[in-house]
């Protein structure tokens, strides 16, 4: 069997921003573009910072302060996406006790409620697409991947 996968990226539309969910990042994101495009809107502070992403090194002097909530949320400047103008990772979403009902696609931020959106398929970048196939083998009640074999 083969599996294709399909990127479905989960964010959420406040409005002013198209923000993408990541539970897996440790930092904080915000589009530098954006934020070059209003300055008058944010205060940029200095720090240099250098964090490790799929695609290699990021490096950067530069972030804001977002109040999400009632929280202080420090988010670094980096062109990271062409659709989202942040990125929140996974201990800032603890912080904003930020909880998903995955039945109804519904996020809780706090006080506030979001009906998650998906980013999927051909709204991708063309670019970016990319096919990972997976060969998958039935082994008695178990499947067993030739790149995740099952533990004995």
């Amino acid at each position: 069997m083969n599996v294709n996968f399909v990127s479905k990226l989960p964010y959420l539309n406040t409005g002013d921003f198209d923000i993408l969910l990541d539970t897996w990042s440790t930092i904080n994101v915000i589009s530098k573009s954006f934020v070059y495009k209003d300055k008058s809107r944010f205060e940029i502070f200095k720090e240099d910072f250098e964090f490790f992403t799929a695609t290699g090194v990021t490096k950067g002097n530069e972030y804001v302060i977002l109040i999400i909530g009632n929280e202080k949320v420090k988010c670094y400047l980096c062109n990271f996406h062409y659709k989202f103008n942040v990125l929140l990772g996974h201990e800032v979403l603890k912080q904003l006790k930020t909880s998903w009902n995955i039945n109804e696609d519904l996020i809780r931020m706090g006080d506030r409620y979001f009906q998650l959106q998906y980013l999927q398929g051909s709204n991708i970048e063309a670019s970016r697409k990319e096919n990972h196939s997976m060969e998958v083998k039935k082994t008695g009640n178990s499947f067993e991947s030739p790149e995740f074999p099952r533990e004995e």
